[in-house]
This record gives structure tokens, sequence and C-alpha cells, in this order.
């Protein structure tokens, strides 16, 4: 809550306007939203990969943005979805 002089009431601990530590207020806030939506990332991710792998495997990027792209994503979500797992890439 916003208190005297514009700077943030310190009775929660969230820390001052201008200071890091609102900074890390709004990181906290946006890796929130994050962590709501990772099931759905997740998801989203699975679904993806096949159509991808099929795609790429067929061509369909060599007049676009070029297959490196597309494996580029295509290992990035495969990644990514073994982090989420618990395992290793």
């Amino acid at each position: 809550m916003w208190g005297i002089n514009g700077h943030v009431d310190n009775s929660d601990g969230m820390g001052y306007r201008g200071d890091s530590r609102l900074a890390e207020v709004w990181s906290f806030e946006g890796n929130a939203h994050l962590i709501a939506a990772a099931p759905e990332l997740l998801e989203a991710c699975k679904l993806a990969i096949p159509w991808l792998s099929k795609a790429i495997e067929s061509g369909a990027f060599s007049e676009c943005a070029g297959p490196s792209v597309a494996d580029r994503a295509l290992e990035a979500m495969i990644a990514a979805i073994a982090k989420a797992e618990g395992e290793q890439a």
C-alpha cells in the first residue's frame, strides 16, 4: 500500500519505491503468474511437439524461418518439458 511521500508502507516487508526490493516484489508477482500458467504451458508444449516434429521432417519451414529456428524451438520445448518433469534433457 502506498504511504507518505509515495513510499510503500513497509509494514508488510515489501520495500520502498526505488528500492531494489520493489523490483523483487514485481518479479515475485510475475513468477506467480508463470507458476499459475505452468500446467497449461506444459500441456501446450506436449501438444506442439509432434506437430512441430512432423513439420520439420516434411520441410515445412524451408521457405520461412528456416529449419534451424524450428529445430531450436523443438529442442527448447523438449528441454522445458524434461525440466518441468524433473528429468534431464
